[in-house]
């Protein structure tokens, strides 16, 4: 008979350590999509929009303006401006980049001095990155904000999807195991991407239109996962 420590994977160090572990793909996640958005309004104020940052900066203002909003939980919604500010001081105040750039040279050393040189010569492409991130943490607690729709539409969909899989399971339907599985990762895939294309893409957003097509994209996969969910479990 196995032992107790079996029913764990990993044993129990490895019961104790997920959390962690998923703690980690999280902060992962969330590293590229910031990442991503660093790319991708990079690429759109040098190569695409003849305006450049303007339209950035006007992208920060208009995200900061839904936090008065009345769409979304508040208590994220109210900790946008927060976070946007929070994740900016982290990555270019608390590392001194942000000092560095602005400092006298004739009162940094000389390393500093060869380090300020190398911020100032990439500079448009720092500002960049600047305004994305601050963009960034906003989007994010908004987005985060309107987390409901999609947990209610998962929601109504899998008790709809479980009735008729009990349908089923009484008039000796079929099960389908990959629909199962291919509807479980379109449920992954369809939030993964709204929440790429809010959180990464500084275009003009409606954020209570998209986060409702998402919850009923999300209700349909999740009404067939529970659908062909195995009859005899």
């Amino acid at each position: 008979m196995a032992s107790s420590a079996a029913t764990f994977r990993g044993g129990y160090s490895g019961a104790l350590l997920a959390p962690f572990r998923y703690l980690a793909y999280l902060m992962l996640l969330l590293a590229g999509l910031l990442l991503a958005a660093w790319v991708i309004d990079a690429f759109l104020v040098f190569k695409i929009w003849p305006e450049g940052m303007q339209l950035l900066e006007a992208a920060i203002v208009t995200t900061a303006a839904a936090v008065d909003g009345s769409f979304g939980i508040s208590l994220f919604r109210a900790q946008a401006v927060v976070w946007g500010k929070g994740l900016y001081h982290a990555l270019f105040v608390a590392s001194a980049i942000e000092q560095i750039i602005t400092a006298d040279p004739q009162q940094l050393t000389p390393f500093d001095q060869t380090v300020q040189r190398f911020f100032v010569s990439m500079l448009p492409a720092l500002q960049v990155t600047m305004l994305a991130t601050k963009l960034y943490g906003l989007r994010m607690a908004l987005w985060l904000s309107a987390i409901l729709p999609m947990a209610l539409g998962y929601a109504v969909g899998m008790i709809d999807g479980l009735v008729e899989r009990s349908i089923r399971r009484y008039s000796g339907g079929r099960e389908s195991a990959t629909l199962y599985h291919r509807a479980k990762y379109a449920i992954a895939g369809a939030v993964g991407l709204w929440l790429f294309i809010f959180v990464c893409l500084p275009i003009p957003l409606e954020l209570q239109w998209g986060s409702w097509v998402a919850a009923g994209v999300v209700g349909i996969l999740a009404r067939l996962q529970g659908k062909y969910y195995k009859k005899y479990v």
